[in-house]
């Protein structure tokens, strides 16, 4: 009977425990919202739970990441479209400008107010998203294949050539304009840090260094032709020789010339590499003669920067504008100016920074018989405006140190019915060591870290929780110079022309811009609209594995029944006491007896 009651009171104890821990884990899921609190409470739900948690902030995390990209697109589109109205803006008074109507004193207000909208269409390019400039570019710093940075001064001359002959496309392609000649060193050496690096000789690839020419008829009229508002035809590369050649045909005003010009490689020793630029003009009209002036112009970008260059011949720095010319060259008639030599044009000059020198300079040089009738030195945007050579004395002597500085090669030919004349220079390199026009010059290496400048901006928007989940977003440099705009002058009929075409071509790269940042921002409202929902859907499929069931676990709480097993329990107990307590009197009794 005793083990019986004590069997009865044990079980009643252990139901009661049972009951007691899972009310206590429903009264846990209840509190904590989930009915996974631990890995013991379901070992696969809780993995398959917490790999939906990993995803579903990832993509929160894209989301954010995505709409950020899209406001940098907005910002920049709208940065484009003042671009754009300025633009419309300048197309109106070119037109304006062209029109026969205007003295010479309306042409200079027009160029003035065009003036200032190119200086805002720079700025422009300075927008920037949370401080990061948007239409800059960027600079990528070099290394050696052991991964040390690459140092500009230690870049042996060894390291570097001229042109990537293999592409067959350089210095110009068979689309390019005729302001378009990419002069370049490529570090072509496989072992060294820097290869495949591009040092531009003319800045902008050729952009700003807009050549012309001016035409003279029998009866003494002038007119003056750019280049670039020239179309280029008959494109050859002719790999024997390494040549590029085209052509550019002007008939109007009754002229009919044909301007050939050639581009070749040629390597002439072991310190210098050079190309050779020729032009061949042919007067292809039978019966008048034609005065001819070339003016070839270059803007030059010593380690790829136009405001660091110092010019030298002979051993001494150029410190201001100056033209070296020929006793009997036109250009120097009625000039009194004592920075006009008259005693020659210098069998070559060269361009490096004293500061800042690389393992070479770039050098231009003349064979005997070839040199220009004059050679300008001085602030590239003068110095190739025909004007500027009609009152020398006005400009020569101003500062061109630390200056944007530029040359101009100036030809004069007179083209007799049906005949034609050339002329060349070689534009290249030399080792700084051997280079006799600063033999005796002080430099300091650049020990600076060589860079790469990229033209196009690359951003990676990380839009989703996977490592390659996201996009690139490329964009251009936008300035008047990529737009083609530099220079534009609509003070003469053939300038606003020119002004015209050119804000047509500028208009047309700034639209493809436009499109691209749209292209971009339409596909990522898609990525966050599709990752929205993925973020919706696979919550609600975590919270199937991972929350609790409240009306369920609700039941489970049945306190009524919870307090009658208490009192049943707790009756039990205290019977059982009673029972053990007279066993135990019942013995002490018949134990005292005996």
């Amino acid at each position: 009977m005793i083990i019986a009651h004590n069997m009865s009171a044990m079980n009643t104890q252990r139901q009661f425990g049972i009951n007691k821990k899972s009310r206590a884990k429903s009264t846990e899921k209840l509190s904590s919202g989930y009915k996974i609190n631990r890995s013991a409470d379901d070992a696969a739900g809780l993995s398959i739970s917490e790999k939906m948690r990993h995803q579903i902030r990832g993509l929160t995390q894209g989301v954010q990441n995505t709409q950020e990209g899209i406001s940098l697109c907005q910002i920049a589109d709208g940065a484009l479209a003042e671009v754009n109205e300025m633009l419309n803006r300048i197309t109106e008074l070119s037109i304006k400008a062209a029109n026969g109507t205007n003295t010479e004193e309306d042409k200079t207000y027009i160029q003035q107010e065009i003036n200032q909208l190119l200086a805002e269409i720079d700025k422009v390019g300075d927008t920037t998203f949370n401080e990061k400039p948007i239409f800059r570019g960027y600079e990528e710093i070099l290394q050696h294949p052991d991964g040390t940075r690459v140092v500009q001064g230690d870049i042996p001359y060894s390291d570097f050539s001229l042109a990537d002959l293999d592409l067959g496309t350089k210095p110009f392609d068979a689309n390019s304009g005729a302001d378009d000649l990419q002069l370049q060193a490529i570090v072509n050496n496989v072992d060294s840090g820097a290869n495949g690096y591009k040092y531009n000789l003319i800045y902008g690839n050729g952009s700003t260094s807009s050549s012309s020419f001016r035409l003279t008829d029998s009866n003494g009229q002038k007119t003056v032709v750019r280049m670039d508002s020239l179309t280029a035809t008959n494109f050859n590369y002719d790999d024997a020789t390494k040549t590029w050649s085209r052509d550019f045909n002007y008939t109007k005003n009754g002229y009919d010339l044909t301007i050939t010009q050639k581009v070749n490689v040629e390597d002439t020793s072991s310190t210098e590499k050079n190309y050779v630029i020729s032009y061949e003009v042919k007067n292809n009209d039978a019966t008048n003669d034609v005065g001819f002036e070339f003016l070839y112009h270059a803007d030059t970008a010593y380690n790829n920067n136009d405001r660091c260059e110092g010019y030298f011949v002979n051993g001494n720095r150029v410190n201001q504008f100056c033209v070296y010319s020929d006793a009997n060259s036109s250009l120097t008639a009625g000039s009194t100016s004592s920075n006009v030599i008259t005693t020659g044009v210098p069998s070559s000059f060269s361009i490096v920074d004293v500061d800042k020198a690389l393992a070479f300079s770039e050098k231009i040089s003349f064979e005997t018989g070839q040199e220009p009738d004059s050679l300008s030195m001085g602030h590239y945007s003068r110095i190739d405006e025909w004007p500027y050579y009609e009152s020398l004395n006005s400009e020569l002597g101003k500062n061109a140190v630390r200056a944007d500085l530029g040359f101009s090669l100036y030809y004069d030919k007179n083209l007799t019915a049906s005949s034609s004349e050339s002329f060349s220079f070689k534009y290249g390199i030399a080792a700084t060591e051997s280079d006799a026009n600063i033999h005796n010059v002080t430099l300091v290496k650049d020990m600076s870290y060589a860079t790469v400048h990229h033209d196009k901006l690359s951003l990676w928007i990380q839009s989703g929780d996977q490592a390659t989940s996201g996009l690139d977003l490329i964009i251009d440099e936008m300035n008047g110079e990529v737009l083609g705009l530099r220079g534009l002058n609509v003070t003469t009929e053939e300038g606003a022309t020119d002004a015209l075409n050119r804000t047509k071509y500028a208009l047309g790269k700034l639209m493809d811009n436009r499109s691209m940042l749209g292209s971009y921002q339409n596909r990522m409202e898609h990525i966050v609209n599709g990752q929205n929902n993925v973020i919706e859907n696979t919550t609600a499929a975590e919270s199937r594995i991972r929350d609790t069931d409240m009306a369920k676990e609700m039941v489970k709480q049945d306190w009524k029944q919870y307090l009658k097993e208490a009192q049943k329990e707790n009756q039990l107990y205290m019977e059982e006491i009673l029972f053990q307590g007279l066993i135990i009197g019942y013995c002490k009794i018949h134990l005292d007896e005996k």
